[in-house]
């Protein structure tokens, strides 16, 4: 009489862990923890790669498979599904690069996220979404635009150049005979619009009667 005694292996036993969301660019490592089977192991992941962990970061929600093999030969598979959370849609309005006179009021919108963090020239601070800054300062104005769900955030940066203030004056004659012709100009540079439409820095007009 014969006897062959078989042995049975049991393939190992193994989970991939790492962080269950992300946001989008932000570099994670997923590895195995083996709770059971005989080392030592041989990986395989789907991408190619042979090492106990790797480094991804997807743009985009992504299952990553594994698999394992033991020193008998025996094999199992495990899947993870690592989700990419939305970043915010930061936008800006009027724009990037504001130019702005001295007396006028700063004002800037943003929109596209959940929270909003500015800082600027001169300790300007604010967490909201409309800011109004009365007499702005020349620099850059930063801002962070971060969703509540995963904390996700995307910065940007506002330019702001403050135009000094134009001291419009105008010279020439204050009296004149009737039918001579009076010239006025500008000091000022610049561009110009006077009253009658003219946009030169000097006009010539031939009034009627005192104005």
């Amino acid at each position: 009489r014969a006897e062959v005694s078989i042995v049975v292996n049991h393939p190992p036993q193994f989970s991939i862990t790492g962080p269950a969301q992300i946001c989008p660019g932000e570099q994670v490592v997923l590895e195995k923890s083996i709770m059971a089977g005989r080392p030592p192991y041989r990986y395989a992941w789907q991408d190619g790669q042979s090492t106990e962990k790797i480094e991804v970061a997807p743009a985009q929600t992504t299952t990553f498979t594994l698999i394992v093999e033991d020193v008998n030969e025996c094999r199992d598979t495990a899947s993870y599904t690592l989700e990419v959370l939305p970043q915010p849609n930061l936008r800006i309005e009027p724009g990037t690069y504001i130019r702005i006179c001295t007396e006028d009021t700063l004002e800037i919108k943003a929109s596209g996220a959940d929270e909003y963090i500015w800082r600027g020239p001169g300790g300007f601070q604010s967490e909201n979404a409309v800011v109004q800054i009365r007499f702005p300062l020349n620099g850059r104005y930063d801002l962070i635009g971060i969703n509540k769900q995963g904390g996700c955030s995307v910065s940007t940066s506002i330019e702001v150049v403050v135009m000094p203030h134009v001291l419009a004056e105008i010279v020439g004659p204050t009296n004149i005979c009737a039918g001579e012709t009076l010239v006025l100009s500008s000091l000022s540079r610049g561009t110009y619009q006077w009253s009658t439409g003219e946009q030169t820095r000097e006009i010539r007009l031939q009034p009627t009667q005192s104005n």
